[in-house]
């Protein structure tokens, strides 16, 4: 698809300024016609050599565009209708099409009318915002059946502007275009969002920017993004009452009996699993493990203290053990 030599934005430039060449310039070189020409060539290495900003790719059923460029057809690239287009009809047969968006706008007419080459595909459509959706980028997220954005996110919306030259009648005419292409925006937002005319007017006025969670919960966005993370940390290994019981008869702190646990091996026993075992309450996933995980912690604890009454004669008449220090924390 984009794969191939001439690359999308590189078309859309060369085209752009050819014209601009063969209607202002090409004609009055004259003689000249040669060196215009050359500096077109020029131009297009250039463009060549830069990063392509809008790339699409078929993934099985799922037709993938990336949009990381400002919207429109503008003189050192963007991303405009007629390349979405163009990969839309490459595509007449995919089953989803998955929009990854961050671009700060453009050309709100040719944010429409992406929108409109989106929605008139069958396939279903989702838009990621992976940074910035802003002005006609925010237009295009509307096309998504479902809208997806990624922490940190945020979307902006505003009024159109533009800039005009003239008389009065000309400054009017533009003022009253401009109002009704805020009117248009106003049916695409409200119709993605659910909310009042009135509401998605003032946010136009007040050149709103949304986080994930506010665009969420105006119903500009459906959801966060699924993110790929690492997982969590690796679990410690959990001290089996074995073990512990090991520990204590392992550990001889000068004692003369054979086999002997001073108490302070019992407490460094009891420390060691107070650590490793707290650390397995956090990560327990459920109330049934977290009681699975409290019974083992008490048949350690009663372990060390068996250890301890081994070692003590006094403790050993007795029979009763003495409270562990620490004890059971839920």
């Amino acid at each position: 698809m984009t794969d191939s030599k001439e690359e999308l934005a590189t078309d859309d430039v060369i085209r752009g300024v050819q014209g601009w060449l063969d209607e202002k310039f090409i004609a009055a070189f004259g003689s000249r016609r040669a060196q215009a020409r050359a500096f077109e060539a020029q131009l297009k290495a250039w463009s060549e050599k830069n990063e392509r900003k809008f790339t699409a790719e078929v993934k099985g059923d799922t037709l993938e565009l990336v949009v990381m460029d400002v919207i429109g057809d503008f003189f050192f690239g963007g991303v405009s209708a007629n390349s979405i287009k163009r990969e839309l009809d490459r595509a007449p047969n995919a089953k989803k099409i998955r929009v990854l968006v961050n671009s700060p706008g453009g050309d709100a007419f040719d944010g429409i009318s992406i929108r409109s080459l989106l929605k008139r595909h069958p396939a279903t459509v989702t838009v990621e915002i992976l940074g910035e959706a802003a002005s006609a980028a925010a237009i295009i997220a509307t096309a998504g059946d479902r809208v997806e954005m990624h922490l940190g996110s945020m979307l902006m919306i505003h009024r159109a502007w533009s800039i005009a030259i003239g008389n009065a009648g000309d400054m009017q005419a533009a003022a009253d275009d401009l109002a009704k292409l805020d009117e248009g925006q106003v049916s695409i937002f409200t119709a993605r969002s659910n909310q009042e005319a009135g509401k998605v007017k003032k946010w136009l006025d007040a050149e709103t920017r949304m986080t994930a969670e506010e665009a969420i919960e105006r119903g500009f966005a459906d959801a966060m993004a699924a993110e790929v993370s690492a997982g969590p940390a690796p679990k410690q290994a959990k001290a089996k009452a074995s073990d512990v019981s090991r520990f204590a008869a392992d550990v001889n702190l000068g004692s003369s009996e054979p086999g002997a646990v001073p108490i302070s091996a019992g407490d460094q026993a009891s420390d060691c699993f107070e650590v490793v075992g707290s650390q397995d309450e956090s990560l327990a996933k459920d109330d049934a493990e977290r009681q699975l995980l409290a019974a083992h912690r008490a048949k350690v604890q009663e372990d060390i203290q068996a250890a301890r009454r081994a070692n003590s004669p006094f403790l050993r008449a007795l029979g009763t053990p003495p409270p562990v220090l620490g004890g059971m924390h839920r």
